[in-house]
């Protein structure tokens, strides 16, 4: 069953990994800056891998009626490479 995601502080990105793709469910008012960007950004990414489309859609910032962005995989690994970024399974973390 989907749920949402309890997190105290939800970083200004967040990305969530379904079914080999990312999707941008928080931050689309970055969208520019983390496509076309050449500096790293100045806070913190979470990247969640979920088991449903689902979670996906629960845990998105818009539902109204248009659906994520879907990022490329080369996008997500600069974003981990460049930025400090906060991962878990459980959040828990």
């Amino acid at each position: 069953m989907a749920e949402v995601v309890e997190i105290d502080n939800l970083p200004e990105i967040y990305v969530m990994e379904f079914g080999g793709n990312y999707y941008l469910v928080r931050g689309a008012q970055y969208l520019d800056q983390i496509l076309f960007g050449k500096e790293p950004l100045g806070f913190p990414v979470l990247i969640k891998s979920v088991k449903t489309w689902d979670e996906v859609l629960l845990n998105w910032e818009n539902s109204g009626g248009s659906m994520p962005w879907i990022l490329n995989p080369g996008i997500v690994e600069r974003m981990e490479r460049d930025n400090r970024k906060l991962t878990s399974d459980s959040f828990n973390a």
